[in-house]
């Protein structure tokens, strides 16, 4: 991959959270090309934020490259090194451990808590910036919903990425809505109405999350036999990133997270409730035996409720990368 220095605006930085300190001259940073946007601009994720850059080469998509830093004339510049065409799976990358996920809470003012890493990991599922007054405020309002604060604070960060405001009452009222998967005869009737009118908000918004209440109807009778949400988060081409969909039916609950790359699905993750531990491994090979004609080598596995749940967010990991997160 031989090609000059990429350009970035030093004006993006502040405002996508970029830290000018690991962008110094002559650090190094972990670069990979996300889109083309026309005219020698692509969108990249540098030192983890997304930015606009310009490079006077052709990017490959989905390149990553380490590169080294310089800046002058307002612009900072990234230059690959020589072996800029290594992989991601060649990069020495370190999974943080929970340890220190939890120091990095408490530096950001949060306590160590569930909700506290439910914000901070699906803050980076919806790259958003890492905004210590913003994540604060979400925290102490999510304290609010007695037995719902990871719900709330989810819905509350997903808000906040839309540009929606909402009061606490209104947020509640989804909260049901959502719990009743949109029945009327499952949920508070009186608010059911708002609840629908704030998740119509949201939805009329195409960045971040969309959710789309279900039922599962017998036709003859028209008796509803099970309830549920599909949660989809597109990527920046509008084709779908991440798939989550939950569905009470009978006796049991079901949980599907499923995972896209350009559009394909390469990875399914699964609960389903009741199942006995002696019984997952037949489950999963079941499921297996269903998909592997139509979507080949794709990767099935059982995951626990928590990790699945709602909006996913348990799935993110963090890494550093030369000590820089």
């Amino acid at each position: 991959m031989a090609f000059n220095s990429i350009s970035v605006h030093t004006n993006q930085l502040s405002r996508l959270g970029l830290n000018q300190k690991v962008l110094k001259d002559g650090s190094t940073v972990l670069v990979r090309i996300i889109s083309d946007k026309g005219n020698g601009k692509y969108s990249a994720s540098v030192a983890g934020a997304r930015v606009s850059v310009s490079s006077n080469k052709n990017l490959k998509i989905g390149a990553t490259f380490l590169a080294n830093i310089t800046s002058h004339d307002g612009k900072i510049y990234i230059n690959p090194k020589e072996n800029a065409g290594l992989v991601l799976n060649n990069i020495k990358l370190e999974l943080l451990e929970s340890s220190q996920l939890m120091n990095l809470l408490q530096n950001l003012g949060l306590p160590a808590d569930s909700v506290s890493l439910s914000l901070f990991q699906m803050t980076k599922q919806l790259e958003m910036k890492m905004d210590q007054g913003l994540l604060n405020k979400l925290y102490k309002i999510s304290l609010k919903f007695n037995g719902k604060e990871k719900s709330a604070a989810e819905i509350l960060l997903l808000l906040a990425k839309k540009g929606l405001n909402a009061d606490e009452h209104e947020i509640l009222q989804l909260l049901t809505f959502l719990e009743s998967s949109g029945n009327k005869d499952l949920g508070d009737k009186e608010n059911f109405e708002k609840g629908k009118g704030l998740l119509n908000r949201m939805n009329r918004i195409k960045e971040g999350w969309l959710i789309f209440p279900f039922e599962i109807v017998e036709t003859k009778s028209s008796i509803a036999l099970g309830q549920g949400n599909i949660r989809v988060l597109p990527s920046h081409n509008q084709k779908p990133k991440i798939l989550n969909l939950d569905c009470r039916y009978e006796t049991k609950t079901y949980f599907f997270n499923l995972n896209y790359d350009e559009g394909k699905l390469k990875k399914i993750k699964f609960f389903i409730s009741e199942t006995k531990f002696e019984e997952i491994d037949d489950v999963v090979l079941s499921l297996k035996k269903r998909f592997i004609d139509i979507v080949p080598g794709i990767e099935i596995e059982w995951a626990e409720q928590e990790e699945i749940e709602g909006f996913a967010s348990q799935g993110q990991s963090f890494y550093t990368f030369d000590g820089s997160i």
